[in-house]
């Protein structure tokens, strides 16, 4: 198994982590080369959840929430951005 199979509810890890460290940048929470440490931590705090899931259930009904909710609300962000992109481009704004 390596790191590209390891997926929580079927979301893979090495493209969530991205995700999030991008999110985490955008808000201002991180800058610079804070942003790698936080992609180890992000990693080995999702991974212990996961574990945790399988050895606690209730723990596993509400990591499934919390995790599945941030994943929906991720999602959501990037169909935002990219709609807003396309109808910028559509309207021959430059947008970079």
């Amino acid at each position: 198994m390596g790191i590209q199979d390891i997926a929580i509810y079927g979301v893979p890890v090495v493209i969530l982590i991205p995700i999030l460290v991008e999110v985490l940048k955008k808000v201002g929470w991180i800058k610079g080369d804070w942003a790698i440490l936080t992609a180890v931590i992000l990693g080995v705090g999702l991974l212990t959840c996961v574990k945790l899931a399988s050895i606690f259930p209730v723990f596993d009904e509400w990591f499934a929430v919390i995790f599945l909710g941030a994943v929906v609300g991720l999602s959501s962000c990037g169909v935002y951005d990219g709609a807003k992109a396309v109808i910028i481009q559509i309207k021959g704004v430059k947008w970079w």
